[in-house]
């Protein structure tokens, strides 16, 4: 309860930048083509006022497709219609077939979750980076996903942790230094169990464990076939 009891603001006057607002980056960690995928908040939702930014930032980043988590076509469509929808890079993308709708929950646990994140990532394998991952905030199932695919990407527990964290120090300013006890409440309740349920095996060690290994178990185990998945990593793997 605690680690979720954490609140930001959408002002961006409030960050220091539109990266930090919009909680995007590049994941350049493990063999990641390097500035080929790239996290954020929603680029085409304005519920919180970061679509925009995250407009120009994809654009400037030249994305060629988006990976959507959160929404699926009549969501898209709303948002669209809107008067005050202003996402015109994410526009063009959306109405060339280059972003990708799974329109997934935030439950990871789930079987439709699985089955709707390996249909996503394979569709990635059929369109060119560099890519965008996200949901609404750039940090729940964009994190579980990024988590996955850097395990995947032979990133060491230490890349992939701190990676996820900069969501946690981009929108609420929590980091080990400035609030040591939130921030690896956080891990404890939020980033460990993610890689936990990639692992599948409670009795192992995350932190010296075979990422990779378990990644790759995990995909096929999901529904992915050796094929698709040599296509994916393929796609994104330098």
């Amino acid at each position: 309860q605690e680690a979720r009891n954490i609140q930001y603001s959408n002002d961006r006057s409030k960050y220091s930048s539109d990266e930090e607002f919009s909680n995007f980056r590049a994941v350049n960690i493990g063999k990641l083509k390097k500035n080929f995928l790239y996290r954020s908040a929603s680029p085409c939702d304005i519920t919180f006022n970061r679509a925009g930014y995250v407009d120009g930032l994809i654009k400037n980043a030249g994305i060629k497709c988006i990976l959507d988590l959160a929404d699926n076509e009549e969501k898209i469509k709303k948002f669209i219609s809107k008067s005050d929808f202003a996402s015109p890079y994410f526009l063009d993308l959306y109405e060339n077939k280059n972003v990708i709708l799974c329109g997934m929950s935030a439950n990871f646990y789930s079987e439709t979750f699985r089955k709707k994140l390996i249909s996503g990532l394979n569709a990635m394998s059929a369109h060119k980076g560099p890519f965008l991952i996200n949901c609404l905030e750039g940090k729940d199932r964009t994190g579980f996903v990024c988590i996955l695919i850097s395990m995947l990407a032979g990133a060491s527990y230490e890349e992939i942790l701190n990676d996820y964290m900069i969501s946690f120090a981009n929108y609420y300013g929590i980091t080990s230094e400035s609030d040591n006890k939130k921030y690896n409440n956080i891990i404890t309740q939020l980033f460990t169990p993610m890689i936990k349920e990639i692992i599948q095996d409670e009795n192992v060690d995350a932190k010296n464990a075979d990422l990779v290994s378990y990644a790759e178990k995990f995909l096929l185990a999901s529904g992915m076939n050796e094929a698709e998945l040599n296509n994916f990593k393929s796609c994104i793997l330098e």
